[in-house]
């Protein structure tokens, strides 16, 4: 359904911080569902970098992909007209969802990265292996990353990804293995606001297809 695509939209951005230009162009060709991982290609700066999942998410980021593909897509996400999705096609959604769940600011897709991003930092891990897949570049993390391989960034990942606000997802769609925080201790963090927003897309999807709805609008 639409409203699941969306859903698969926003938990892509939260789950692998990446830049919605890059989301848009990414391909079912570019998911590697044996290694949990999603490659970019000409990223910012024309880079290309590759960008773990969690192994939580694979079942999920599958079956939509299975969607896709009977579909005849190119692209892991495309519009009704089967077109890739536009910059301000993504931006539209999530703005739709955010006065939907009737917040006082919008979700972007920057602060979906930022989210993570900021997240993964707070559980320790070096900006260091943070950079293969957030595609940042610093003089000081540069020295550091030319000496790490992705396999030792995406090991951090997979060590913290299982704390991650899971929203309570896994309940209603079967995520048994991913870790979820309590939505009482989400306003620890310093953007709460992208959860919300998942929270309320969550409902509409588990309403829609008759799943119970853990999550609500606040």
């Amino acid at each position: 359904s639409k409203k699941f695509q969306d859903m698969m939209i926003v938990k892509t951005l939260m789950y692998t911080g990446i830049r919605v230009s890059e989301l848009i162009n990414i391909r079912l060709t570019d998911i590697d569902f044996d290694s949990c991982q999603i490659r970019i290609n000409h990223g910012k700066g024309g880079k290309d970098r590759i960008v773990p999942f969690p192994h939580s998410f694979k079942e999920l980021l599958a079956m939509h992909a299975d969607t896709m593909k009977k579909k005849q897509a190119i692209y892991v996400f495309e519009s009704s007209w089967k077109k890739k999705y536009t910059d301000r096609g993504i931006r539209k959604i999530l703005a739709k969802y955010s006065e939907e769940a009737q917040l006082t600011q919008n979700v972007s897709p920057h602060k979906l990265r930022h989210f993570l991003l900021t997240w993964l930092k707070k559980q320790g891990i070096d900006d260091a292996l943070i950079q293969p897949y957030s595609g940042h570049e610093s003089r000081k993390s540069l020295e550091v990353y030319s000496k790490l391989a992705i396999t030792d960034a995406q090991n951090e990942y997979n060590a913290v990804i299982n704390k991650f606000p899971s929203l309570r997802h896994h309940f209603a769609l079967g995520d048994s293995d991913a870790g979820t925080t309590p939505t009482q201790n989400l306003c620890s963090y310093s953007s709460e606001v992208p959860v919300k927003v998942y929270q309320y897309i969550e409902g509409c999807v588990c309403v829609e297809n008759g799943y119970p709805n853990f999550a609500g609008k606040s």
